[in-house]
């Protein structure tokens, strides 16, 4: 039965393989063109400055070539944030710490895991069929068992802001069962010659699924504006129709897929400048670059 499965659907997973060869590659021209942005502005004021500079011995409209480069660099500024919010992580309100929390953000977190996790377990057994979960937590078991400090609480809020998208997400594309999440540390990236301004939010997931179900997940996630992701890897294998215990309806055409991917979101000026630790999976702290509350919803 599942050797018919794999020749009657050989065609539709080609065409897997083939959309996400296009993912990293639009990953990078996003990240090359905000690079060749920030580059042409640098080349602007080096321009003008030599245009000043060579016109210093006679008359010349200093206010003109001023209200110009402005306008240029307005122009440019606009372009480049209007491509960072159609495709960077918009992270909840919720992971802005009140100010009443601020002596204890671990509680914080806690408390909007917990918060986070009955409505994502509603999202998913409201689905017609209902969503299976494996891991109620949504990846979380081991940060929740251990301590967490400020800066732990922090970039844990913004690792649960990415993976209530991705459940969302999940539920909506109609996948069967989520087998596994594992919420990766943020890490910084860039493109070659240039300083680091991309924090990536990688993560694994392992879903079972019928085909066309992940197609609409796969063209979910390269929607900008909702969680634009670059999937770095991913398998596919027949699912074990009996995995699911007793009482679970038999599928021989579900699959199980596991997606390792990432979102991303542009770091700051003040954060290139003034680098802070990541934490690990257990709430441990490492790393270099600081994950700050969000950018928009």
């Amino acid at each position: 039965m599942t050797v018919r499965f794999w020749e009657e659907n050989r065609k539709l997973l080609t065409g897997v393989g083939l959309a996400l060869l296009t993912l990293p590659a639009s990953w990078y021209v996003l990240v090359g063109r905000t690079a060749r942005a920030e580059a042409r502005v640098r080349a602007q004021y080096n321009a003008s400055a030599e245009k000043l500079d060579g016109q210093r011995k006679g008359m010349y409209d200093v206010q003109e070539v001023t209200a110009d480069l402005r306008a240029s660099n307005a122009k440019i500024a606009e372009d480049i944030a209007n491509l960072e919010s159609s495709v960077q992580i918009s992270f909840h309100p919720w992971t802005v710490i009140p100010g009443n929390y601020a002596d204890d953000r671990g509680a914080y977190f806690r408390l909007t895991h917990a918060e986070e996790q009955t409505r994502l377990t509603f999202v998913c057994q409201q689905k017609d069929p209902p969503v299976r979960v494996r891991d109620y937590s949504f990846g979380f078991k081991r940060i929740l068992e251990g301590d967490i400090d400020a800066a732990a609480a922090q970039v844990n809020l913004n690792r649960l802001s990415v993976v209530e998208h991705l459940v969302v997400l999940l539920a909506e594309s109609g996948v069967a069962e989520i087998s596994a999440i594992s919420p990766g540390d943020p890490a910084p990236t860039g493109a070659a010659g240039y300083p680091d301004f991309i924090l990536e939010y990688p993560f694994s997931i392992t879903v079972r699924t019928r085909l066309d179900n992940l197609m609409k997940f796969l063209h979910a996630v390269r929607s900008p504006g909702r969680l634009f992701l670059t999937v770095r890897a991913l398998s596919i294998a027949a699912a074990d129709p009996y995995s699911g215990g007793r009482g679970q309806s038999l599928d021989d055409q579900e699959l199980s897929v596991t997606i390792d991917a990432a979102g991303m979101r542009f770091v700051s000026q003040e954060e290139r400048q003034s680098p802070a630790p990541t934490t690990g999976p257990a709430g441990k702290t490492g790393g270099r670059v600081k994950a700050s509350g969000p950018r928009g919803d």
